[in-house]
């Protein structure tokens, strides 16, 4: 693949901040504390080299057929096997969650230009659908809700969990939807969209 095909972005770290009964977009700062949302070019920058939009990586694709076997599949007590079909399906529709949940937070924190990219995103999301493909967030910049796979942070269940982990006490007993932060590329010095999604495809 081309050097060209790669850029060096700008990414601050968003947060939510308490604003009587509503939120108000906020700038981490590093090691702690945030500036308000006006003032992004005081918060703390962050630079990633990525892949531009509408690069493609391409690679051989190695389908195992063993757990398709139907004895294999009673043995381990499969009801059904686990085709590519479905497991495609099963990212698209975490996929089409986790849009939702990151559209929420767009709105919390007036951020149009991200909504409207999320906007693209769930177009993108249709058509891949539609051709069988399905539509991933990978690497370090999707933050928790890309590596946890469970999108309902306000679950009881979940947040027993969390509390076992001394890291998030504060995070939880701050009251804010958790988590409240988000890694944003900033596009023209404007906070413009999320990193890290891809469209994985399957030929022949």
């Amino acid at each position: 693949m081309a050097t060209s095909q790669f850029k060096v972005y700008l990414l601050r770290t968003s947060t939510l901040q308490p604003r009587g009964p509503e939120y108000a977009l906020g700038w981490k700062l590093s090691p702690r504390g945030a500036v308000d949302g006006a003032r992004a070019d005081e918060s703390t920058p962050a630079f990633a080299e990525m892949a531009v939009p509408g690069a493609t990586f391409e690679g051989d694709w190695s389908e195992k057929t063993f757990f398709l076997q139907p004895e294999v599949r009673r043995s381990v007590r499969w009801p059904e096997s686990m085709s590519r079909a479905r497991v495609f399906e099963a990212a698209n529709v975490y996929a089409a969650g986790l849009l939702t949940l990151q559209r929420q937070y767009a709105s919390w924190a007036g951020m149009g230009l991200l909504d409207r990219s999320l906007d693209e995103l769930e177009q993108r999301l249709a058509a891949a659908r539609e051709k069988g493909a399905c539509l991933l967030s990978l690497g370090w910049g999707g933050g928790m809700p890309t590596k946890s796979a469970w999108l309902d942070t306000t679950n009881a269940d979940y947040r027993q969990i969390l509390q076992q982990f001394g890291m998030y006490d504060n995070a939880l007993e701050s009251k804010l939807p958790f988590p409240k932060t988000r890694r944003i590329v900033f596009l023209n010095n404007r906070p413009a969209t999320l990193p890290g999604w891809v469209e994985l495809a399957v030929e022949g």
